[in-house]
């Protein structure tokens, strides 16, 4: 089995290396990150997108969502000397895409009743926190609550930067309100 698949068995199950351990060709984390964008999505398009456009939001967001959190945790985790050190020898971008391995399971949920898929999804999602807090602190040499302080303080930076991203759109011309898809008979929405 490849390196890159046996360690995302292995992060599934909690077997966490030092950051340095985490090094690949750049093409395998891309390739590994662009699949678990698109699979969840070839499952079903939203509701008054097309197909192209599901897929573009998906791995926009996908993106955005991982790098993101390189940048941000990359600054957070640099503020200890044992992060400083381990981050010198390694990056987390590989890392952070592997965790994400387990929303391959998302497609799966999506053909369970309503309330056990909710129940479910609320389950993988919780298991994916437990996995990264842990995750991030081991492979940085980091304590879990230095990581889950920084996950905290993420959510308030999240939020600005999405109100800076708003603004910039206000700026450009662009009404928030036409990215979004109309139903069929809607009156257009003039700005």
């Amino acid at each position: 089995m490849p390196p890159f698949l046996q360690d995302a068995l292995d992060l599934a199950r909690f077997r966490i290396k030092p950051l340095e351990h985490y090094s690949y060709d750049w093409w395998q984390p891309v390739g590994w990150l662009m699949l678990l964008s698109v699979l969840p999505v070839l499952g079903g398009s939203l509701p008054g997108f097309s197909l192209g456009q599901h897929l573009a939001l998906a791995i926009g967001m996908n993106w955005f969502r991982v790098l993101f959190f390189v940048f941000f945790f990359g600054w957070w985790l640099r503020r200890t000397p044992a992060g400083q050190a381990r981050l010198a020898g390694g990056s987390l971008f590989p890392l952070l895409v592997l965790l994400g391995s387990s929303d391959l399971l998302l497609p799966l949920l999506a053909n369970l009743p309503q309330g056990v898929g909710i129940l479910m999804l609320l389950v993988l999602k919780g298991y994916q926190l437990g996995l990264a807090l842990r995750a991030l602190a081991v492979a940085t040499g980091n304590t879990v609550q230095q990581v889950a302080l920084g996950t905290l303080l993420s959510i308030p930076v999240l939020l600005v930067v999405m109100l800076l991203l708003s603004i910039l759109l206000s700026v450009a011309g662009v009404n928030p309100e036409q990215l979004l898809p109309r139903p069929a008979g809607a009156p257009k929405v003039v700005g």
